[in-house]
């Protein structure tokens, strides 16, 4: 694996650790804390392989070529969608792994498409995370 798809890896995963920071900021000022722990969790894990990717080794500016392109594209088809899949693992009790999946990778693709039926009946703070994760 190529340090060039390791650096933007983690970068995008640090983008996803402020989107949980923001989540996490919401549920204190509206005093929503029932689903905080899910945030934090989300927020400590993408922070740590963020950092992690990006401070691996140093890098220099090397051409990179068509191949570590792609494979940086399809990683990030696959893994991103893991992380952002944490809150609605922890916080709805009856979505099992792979719909928890399917709604990240809906999101993070921008399809729309959604397994949840009611949405008035879920957090707020999950409703944010669901927009938000549709960046």
């Amino acid at each position: 694996m190529s340090i060039f798809v390791l650096k933007y890896l983690g970068f995008f995963l640090i983008m996803i650790s402020s989107l949980s920071f923001f989540n996490i900021i919401y549920s204190y000022y509206f005093d929503i804390l029932l689903n905080l722990n899910n945030y934090i969790i989300t927020f400590v894990l993408t922070l740590f392989f963020g950092f992690f990717f990006i401070i691996f080794k140093n890098y220099s500016f090397i051409k990179v070529g068509l191949y570590e392109r792609i494979v940086t594209v399809l990683l990030g088809y696959f893994i991103l969608p893991i992380f952002i899949s944490i809150p609605y693992y922890l916080s709805i009790d009856n979505l099992g792994l792979i719909n928890c999946y399917f709604e990240a990778v809906s999101g993070f693709t921008s399809t729309g498409f959604t397994i949840l039926e009611n949405l008035t009946y879920i957090d707020p703070t999950l409703i944010l995370w669901r927009s938000s994760s549709q960046w």
